[in-house]
């Protein structure tokens, strides 16, 4: 699930499971997204900022959660 979630937020799919997923089929889906890769994507980039963001975020919670410890 969390895999499928960050997917989902970057706007693609999964290609199968680990007990299915062949390297075929990551080699086409590969091939497939190269050329769209290589362009540039306003909204890509817009979903790949909030991302960042969001660990950012989620990285300056956890060291205050470990200074509010260290102060005890």
């Amino acid at each position: 699930p969390k895999i499928d979630r960050f997917l989902e937020t970057l706007g693609e799919r999964h290609i199968g499971t680990l007990q299915n997923v062949t390297v075929d089929a990551v080699m086409q889906r590969i091939a497939a997204l190269w050329p769209e890769i290589q362009r540039p994507s306003p909204r890509r980039e817009e979903r790949i900022s909030i991302l960042r963001d969001k660990a950012f975020y989620n990285a300056e919670l956890a060291f205050s959660l470990i200074e509010s410890r260290e102060r005890r």
